[in-house]
């Protein structure tokens, strides 16, 4: 039976230095991930978010 097949990555946007070392290394609290997925929202254009119709609220 022939095999569907597989279909190349999609390639990610670049996360400034600048932006990660905010973070810190240590574990991350509710509040700190929730900072931080809010920030990469704002890097990735509307048509590329899992749930458009959220603004961002960071920016």
């Amino acid at each position: 039976m022939p095999r569907k097949p597989k279909t190349p990555p999609v390639e990610l946007p670049a996360i400034p230095a600048e932006r990660l070392e905010q973070f810190g290394s240590g574990p991350m609290t509710a509040e700190a991930i929730n900072t931080a997925t809010l920030a990469v929202r704002c890097q990735v254009p509307p048509s590329r978010q899992d749930t458009p119709g959220i603004p961002c609220s960071v920016c």
